[in-house]
């Protein structure tokens, strides 16, 4: 899919200068009668012009609306046009000149004519001249993304140039250029209109001149009729012809003759005029032959051509000499670098990016300039009058100039036709300013050397977890929790093996940095929130440029562009940076296109059957109301291009996967980042489903939504406690609030800004990932919960507006590495080691049995292999103790005696807990349990698992953190071989420990604890309220 391809750099200007943008502003119709939304409808029409690209025309940029649905819409810009042109030079009779001019303008004509488009807007202000004097079309596609012209409420086009049909019939056709292309060439051969009417009945007389303007055919020749008192210099213009003895004039005149043909049916398109004697040779010599035939053609590689060239030679020995061409674009912005932080190179849609980054807001420049507000310059005189002339199917003479019902209301601010130029002053000024200040640094250091940010403050300032960032927890987690998730293995896909692989070594090698900087680096993403680095200038500049090279060199770039990927993903190619993280291949729209041939034949069928008929009711149904803030979405052409996505999507995945309600949501920030090319959201909504959401649309997806919310009450009360079990205690289960916040991997309840960041870091993280994702937005809200009641949770939990993503996801991190793997579903670890091990997702086999999920229980299970790692810092409590615990007494004492059970033996360091009526411990026994945690990180509870089950809960209900219950029925010393620490089976007599409880004080603690290793002989007797004074206990504890 990606190969080596330019994404971002435009071709330098002779004279070095930045790329110009500017702007003009509308207002599209009001339809109050219709449901449909003419501005989104425009801004989805626009979307597919910003991707048609060619040397003569002038790139479209974007399309965005103000609260009052005024569009603005910015362009590449070029100060020159013919009409200013002509205002210095009077005329071009220069026929080379003429020649050039005429074919560019009929070779971008009939680029556009190939993509469907009718330009309909072809006059001497929108034909641009660029720093060569070579045509550059402007405001071309204008009538077609306004629904030739019914969209909005003014003539688009100058009416100078409309052809016979535009008048007469008020439709026209991409012929209609070929008669405008006529008229401007004698317009600039003349020097002026050739048409003589007068100022004051400008448009009327305009009208009749181009009405009455004839072709009579004779059989040596053909000419032109027509009023000689408004036509008189056109007619003049071809009679001068007879006299001319200049073979290339002939042909030229005879060349505009063919042009202003006025039966539209007999007139040539621009198409064919290229095969005119005027044109034909250029047509047939140009070098841009193949650009202008071709939708796709090549573009100029700067950020990556010393890549490419690296590629393209096949001498192994070049590669090693070209290392050193390439090895400064192995940083973001290295030191040599500086040279080349220019906007000189970026393509305009990459200026107007950072030109918004910079602060620009289009419609502060129209009001700053007094445009929006004050008066346009029409281009002609009483164009108002005329409009439902041109539009409602009016007849000329029929206009009644008084008729109010016939005039636009205040025309004057419904079209600026004014454009303004976008100043990138301040955008550059950031850039000096960076280069002069930072020259000796990579940005990401000095940026991490001023962060002091730590984003788990919570709102009432008391959090069950212990207050630390993500960065902190990967730097000292040796010392305090373990971080479970920490391994040797590494990313690495075997597949691509290429000459990259080569150069990267050797870049590698050339480019390390000192330990500290690199260690700094790669925890950027965990001490800098992405809003902050979105927003930055330079730095987006720095990813744009990385991202560039990375996506030109993929898939060989793989281990370095997932490393990147976990720092930052850059909004301006996110998109395509999403794709290759999902493994899109170029094969993908052979594939979409190929569904969409099934998916015509199966719904155009009058037999649908009813599956593919409820799937289009459903689809009628929920894609209206999806994401219907977002302009793109919202139009007809983003409805339908859900539609079609979702419906080869379930063709693809027939007899495996099935729609359910939500996933139109999931499809929704593809489509938005891949507008125009819907085969790779096809692609992605296919991978994504498949490795992010696996199992949760088959047709019985019990077993997988139920793990995912059971998973996340066990992640909320083994990091939480308190927040856990009051969710419990007014029966708030996940299952009220958040089945929808995993069957849509959360896009229907967040916007889709937001989606992108939560995304951005489902893409390069654990399966499991969305699980801690939703505890941290629950933990997130814990003190509003805490302090409120059932429906008022609930309301919190269903509205999410005040949710801070940054610090979430931050806090879904630390979650995750702070959780023993066996509290996330076996799936999800499935995935994961399959996706490490590059096996195929489809071979797994999934034991969905719903017995084994322990809905009801509030602690987790863990698996001896988290045990091991948390051994160490781990309060051990065996409650394997068969015999009641009853008051003994000796000398005052009360003695908990150990069982056979334990005696016989029991994991090192464990203590016994002995079994209590309703196998709840006693207030004195839980106080203890406490003080000896606060030495340790985590509890385990062994034994039998019905009892076991009891005391985690109990324990979580008493507020104590990261209780988990070790789910092995039958310990014993085998369990334990492989540890490669001795003797952690212990059958060695346990020592006795004597602790001091107040049950009525705050600050109970352990007092005279001391090892008594002779035998305590108790004396049972019965109390009503055993424990629950004050007491001096001894309990048996294996050291």
């Amino acid at each position: 899919m990606y190969g080596v391809r330019n994404v971002n750099v435009f071709k330098l200007k002779p004279d070095n200068k930045i790329s110009e943008l500017s702007a003009f502003s509308f207002v599209p119709k009001c339809n109050i009668n219709s449901n449909k939304n003419i501005t989104t409808n425009i801004i989805g029409k626009f979307q597919y012009l910003k991707e048609i690209t060619h040397p003569n025309l002038c790139q479209y940029i974007n399309i965005t609306k103000n609260r009052k649905d005024r569009l603005f819409v910015v362009s590449e810009y070029f100060e020159n046009s013919l009409e200013s042109h002509l205002k210095e030079c009077k005329k071009i009779t220069n026929i080379s000149r003429i020649r050039k001019l005429t074919f560019q303008i009929l070779s971008a004509l009939m680029f556009i004519n190939s993509h469907g488009i009718i330009n309909r807007n072809l006059s001497l202000k929108n034909i641009l001249l660029d720093f060569n004097n070579n045509v550059k079309l402007d405001n071309w596609g204008f009538y077609d993304f306004t629904n030739k012209g019914k969209d909005v409420q003014f003539p688009i086009g100058n009416p100078e140039f409309y052809a016979p049909e535009i008048i007469k019939h008020h439709k026209c056709n991409l012929k209609a250029d070929t008669w405008a292309l006529g008229i401007i060439l004698i317009y600039i051969y003349i020097g002026h209109l050739p048409f003589n009417v007068d100022s004051n009945l400008f448009l009327e007389e305009l009208f009749e001149a181009i009405l009455s303007i004839k072709k009579v055919n004779n059989e040596n020749d053909s000419h032109l009729t027509g009023k000689k008192q408004f036509c008189g210099d056109l007619l003049s213009f071809f009679e001068d012809e007879l006299k001319e003895e200049n073979e290339d004039i002939k042909i030229f005149k005879d060349f505009v003759l063919t042009c202003l043909e006025p039966d539209s049916k007999k007139r040539p398109t621009p198409s064919d005029l290229l095969c005119h004697e005027f044109v034909k040779e250029l047509n047939e010599n140009s070098n841009e032959g193949d650009e202008v035939l071709s939708p796709i053609f090549k573009k100029d590689f700067l950020f990556s051509e010393m890549v490419k060239d690296i590629i393209d030679n096949e001498n192994e020995n070049s590669i090693e000499k070209s290392i050193s061409n390439i090895t400064r674009y192995k940083n973001i912005i290295a030191d040599e670098d500086f040279n080349d932080l220019e906007l000189e190179k970026l393509q305009p849609r990459v200026i107007f990016y950072l030109w918004k980054l910079a602060g620009g807001d289009l419609e502060y420049e129209f009001i700053k300039q007094e445009l929006i507000s004050l008066p346009s310059i029409y281009r002609v005189k009483n164009a108002s009058q005329v409009y439902y002339t041109l539009n409602d199917n009016q007849v000329v003479n029929a206009v009644d100039i008084n008729n109010s019902f016939q005039q636009v209301s205040d025309p004057e601010n419904l079209y600026q036709e004014k454009k303004i130029l976008l100043s990138i002053d301040y955008l550059i000024s950031q850039f000096n300013e960076y280069k002069k200040f930072n020259k000796k640094q990579d940005y990401l250091i000095d940026m991490l050397n001023s962060n002091n940010n730590n984003y788990f403050i919570s709102k009432n300032g008391i959090s069950q977890e212990k207050e630390m960032t993500f960065n902190e927890f990967m730097k000292n987690n040796n010392n305090d929790v373990i971080d479970f998730w920490n391994s040797s293995e590494s990313i690495k896909n075997n597949e691509y093996i290429s000459k990259y692989d080569e150069i990267n070594k050797v870049i590698d090698n050339n480019d390390k940095q000192s330990n500290k900087e690199g260690e700094i680096k790669a925890n950027v993403e965990l001490s800098y929130n992405s809003s902050v680095l979105d927003k930055d200038i330079v730095f987006q500049y720095g990813r744009i440029k990385l991202f560039d090279r990375l996506l030109n060199q993929f898939p060989s770039s793989w281990n370095e562009f997932i490393q990147e990927a976990k720092i930052h993903i850059s909004p301006y190619l996110r998109g395509k940076i999403w794709a290759a993280i999902l493994g899109v291949t170029g094969d993908s729209k052979v594939i979409y296109n190929s569904l969409c041939e099934k998916c015509d034949l199966i719904y155009n069928d009058s037999n649908i059957n009813n599956s593919n008929l409820e799937l289009e009711r459903q689809l009628e149904a929920d894609i209206p109301r999806c994401h219907q803030y977002n302009d793109l979405l919202s139009s007809d052409i983003g409805h339908n291009k859900l539609k079609r996505v979702i419906k080869c999507w379930n063709i693809a995945e027939s007899g495996n996967l099935v729609y359910w309600q939500g996933l139109d949501s999931v499809c929704a920030p593809f489509v938005a980042l891949n507008f125009n090319e819907e085969e790779i959201a096809f692609s992605c909504l296919l991978k994504f489903i498949k490795n992010y959401m696996y199992g949760l649309f088959k047709i019985d997806n019990s077993y997988y939504i139920r793990s995912y919310l059971i998973a996340m009450s066990h992640i909320i009360s083994y990091h939480d406690p308190e927040l856990g079990s009051y969710l419990k205690k007014i029966n708030l289960t996940p299952d009220i609030y958040a089945i929808p916040w995993f069957m849509t991997m959360f896009t229907h309840v967040f916007p889709l800004d937001k989606i992108y960041m939560i995304w951005d870091k489902i893409l390069i993280g654990k399966p499991s990932l969305p699980l801690f994702i939703g505890s941290a937005i629950v933990i997130q809200l814990r003190s509003e919960i805490l302090n409120g009641d059932f429906d008022e949770s609930v309301l919190l939990l269903t509205e999410l507006s005040a949710i801070n993503i940054d610090k979430c996801l931050e806090k879904a991190q630390l979650l995750l590495r702070m959780s023993p793997k066996s509290i996330v579903p076996d799936f999800l670890n499935i995935i994961d080691s399959t996706k490490i091990s590059n096996d195929n997702l489809d071979d797994i086999v999934i034991t969905e049995d719903l017995d084994t999920l322990h809905s009801d229980e509030l602690a987790p299970r863990i698996k001896i292999e988290d045990f091991k790692k948390m051994y160490n810092k781990s309060l051990i409590l065996d409650v394997r103790n068969e015999s009641l615990l009853t008051q003994s007494e000796d000398n005052g004492y009360i003695v908990i005696s150990p069982s056979g059970s334990f005696l016989q033996g029991h994991i090192k360091n464990s203590i016994s807990i002995p079994y209590y009526e309703n196998d709840i411990l006693p207030t004195s026994l839980i106080n203890y349990i406490k003080i000896l945690n606060k030495d340790y990180q985590y509890v385990v509870v062994v034994g039998e698992e019905e009892r076991a089950i009891k005391l985690a809960e109990q324990l979580i209900t008493e507020c104590i953190q990261r209780v988990s219950y070790l789910n092995e029925n039958n310990i014993n010393k085998e369990t334990f071989e492989s540890w490669e620490e001795p003797d952690i089976w212990c059958c060695k007599k346990p020592e006795s420990e004597k602790f001091y409880i107040d049950d009525n004080s705050d600050d109970a603690k352990s007092l005279d604890i001391a090892r008594n290793l002779s035998p305590i002989s108790p004396r049972s007797f019965n109390s009503d309220h055993p424990f629950e004074n004050t007491q001096t206990f001894i309990i048996y504890k294996c050291q």
